[in-house]
């Protein structure tokens, strides 16, 4: 979402947009691949943090990680300094989960301090309600932070128990529509044969994303489906030949998403809904709000590699002409509920009411 929010024309003109962010080599990474530098970089704001250094540290011996509370006055001190200065009207959090990054919380309680008119927190993941971490939540929840979530799901949180309905709202994440590269040169520069059913998971390379599940998965199919050339791709920055996931999504003949934990509304997903393929997806989080198993994809339960297997395979002897049936009623499903502009207009509803043109600070 910070890339659409920092490149869609609609909140650039209502909004004077800056971001400020926690400089780590992997974050700057994954900007590098999803954003258009040249046109937003005057937004940025990069700043380094002791907490870094906790985190590097914490790995090696984990009671290091308590000092990260020690890091967070440090950080509440220098972002309170910064909204002083900036004086936005609204500050928008993006996290992960809950309790998610120190930088992210610290935002929220210096935006407190410094009596920031409006604060919107976002939570992508899992939200967990820690002992320890129960002052840090006190602070953030002050009256004036409304959380935002992808999915119904959260609703059952604490948090939403703590703020009400008045101080959560749903609002599903959406993705850039990008210029993809013909599926046949996509294929060719891979080396996938033209005629071969083609499986794509796409992603961070992480345990949570069940590729493991996948692999074992599609060896069984490929031994079944003997008939039908099968094969699948798992997007690695390595081995892409430069291609982007959208490249890759685009031009497979389904999607699979095998994600275990620690998921709520994947991008992936999106992606593939937009460009009309089907997925065949973990039941996890909100991702049953996403998948209309009636028409665009199936739901399987999370690890479960028979279940998996089996319905990579029904994906296969469906046919082409189902699967494109069920691709353009994901292209559908995407432009009624899951659209840039439909998304948009609804984080502006709620940061100003609604109204354009009249220059507020973000």
């Amino acid at each position: 979402m910070v890339r659409v929010f920092l490149q869609n024309p609609r909140i650039r003109r209502n909004f004077d947009v800056h971001f400020t962010y926690r400089k780590s080599e992997a974050y700057e990474i994954g900007m590098d691949k999803w954003l258009d530098w040249p046109s937003v970089r005057g937004t940025f704001r990069e700043l380094r943090l002791p907490v870094s250094l906790v985190y590097k540290w914490g790995k090696r011996w984990r009671p290091f990680l308590a000092l990260k509370y020690l890091a967070m006055l440090y950080e509440i001190a220098v972002l309170a300094d910064i909204f002083r200065q900036e004086r936005p009207d609204v500050l928008h959090v993006n996290n992960g989960g809950y309790p998610g990054a120190t930088s992210c919380n610290s935002a929220a309680i210096a935006a407190r301090i410094v009596r920031v008119p409006k604060i919107t927190y976002m939570i992508n993941s899992t939200v967990r309600d820690l002992w320890w971490e129960r002052p840090i939540t006190w602070l953030v929840r002050g009256g004036r932070t409304q959380f935002i979530s992808a999915s119904q799901r959260l609703r059952s949180s604490f948090l939403y128990k703590k703020r009400g309905p008045n101080g959560w709202h749903i609002i599903p994440n959406t993705v850039l529509c990008d210029t993809v590269v013909p599926r046949k040169e996509v294929r060719r520069q891979l080396g996938i044969e033209p005629d071969a059913f083609l499986f794509v998971v796409a992603g961070a390379d992480e345990p949570r994303k069940g590729r493991d599940v996948f692999m074992k998965a599609l060896f069984q199919v490929a031994k079944t489906c003997f008939k039908t050339n099968v094969q699948g791709w798992m997007s690695d920055p390595d081995d892409n030949k430069g291609f982007s996931d959208y490249d890759l999504i685009a031009a497979s003949d389904a999607v699979v998403v095998p994600s275990l934990y620690d998921e709520d509304f994947p991008n992936v997903i999106l992606i593939a809904m937009m460009y009309g393929r089907p997925v065949i997806a973990s039941d996890v989080g909100g991702v049953c709000e996403m998948v209309d198993e009636q028409g665009t994809g199936i739901l399987v339960n999370p690890g479960s590699v028979a279940q998996l297997y089996q319905e990579m395979s029904w994906m296969i002897e469906i046919g082409k002409g189902r699967r494109e049936a069920m691709g353009e009623k994901a292209k559908e499903r995407f432009r009624q509920n899951y659209s840039e502009d439909k998304v948009i207009k609804q984080y502006i509803a709620l940061w100003k009411g609604g109204q354009d043109n009249d220059g507020k600070h973000i």
